[in-house]
C-alpha cells in the first residue's frame, strides 16, 4: 500500500516538471495545485492534484476564483490505493466534459504513468511508462521526463 508521503512526493516532483517545462520551453501557460477547482456540472466540481491552463485560457481564470467556469488543458492525478478503475473512467468522464486534451494518471503502487489524449469520441492512452521508461506530453512539446524521478526511494 503507498502512503501519504509517496503521493505528496510524487506530486511534488509532478510539479517541479510542470513548472520548469512552462519556463525552459517558453510554454503560454500556469500550473495550479490541488486546491484549485473546475466545475464539470451545477454543484459538482473537480479538483486534480495538478492542472495546467495554457495560452488565453490563462487570462479568463479570475484571480480569486474559487470555483472555475472554464477546464484545464493538462490535468495530473497521483492515484491513491482506494482509486481503481472505476475512479479513473469517472475522473476521465469529467474532463471529457471540461474540454481537457491530456491527462496523466500516476499509480506510485505499480510505478506507472498513463497518459490519455483527447480522441474523437473518448480519451485514448497515448503513453504507459513504466520503470527506467521517458514520459513525453503530447500537449506540451518538448516535455520529457524519466518517470523514476516521481517515486520516493532510499536514495
Amino acid at each position: 500500500m503507498v502512503n501519504q508521503n509517496q503521493h505528496e512526493f510524487a506530486v511534488g516532483r509532478l510539479s517541479q516538471i510542470l513548472n520548469n517545462a512552462l519556463d525552459e520551453l517558453h510554454i503560454d501557460g500556469a500550473l495550479f495545485t490541488s486546491n484549485t477547482k473546475y466545475q464539470v456540472r451545477t454543484r459538482r466540481g473537480i479538483m486534480p492534484d495538478l492542472s495546467v491552463v495554457l495560452g488565453a485560457k490563462v487570462e479568463q481564470m479570475g484571480t480569486t476564483a474559487t470555483y472555475n467556469l472554464i477546464g484545464p488543458d493538462l490535468a495530473v492525478e497521483v492515484l491513491s490505493p482506494e482509486q481503481d478503475e472505476e475512479y479513473i473512467e469517472e475522473r476521465l468522464g469529467d474532463y471529457w466534459k471540461l474540454g481537457t486534451s491530456e491527462v496523466w494518471m500516476v499509480d506510485p503502487r505499480s510505478e506507472v504513468l498513463t497518459g490519455y489524449s483527447r480522441g474523437e469520441h473518448a480519451f485514448e492512452v497515448f503513453a504507459l511508462a513504466r520503470g527506467e521508461e521517458m514520459f513525453s506530453s503530447r500537449l506540451m512539446s518538448g516535455l520529457t521526463f524519466p518517470i523514476r524521478s516521481l517515486w520516493m526511494r532510499r536514495r
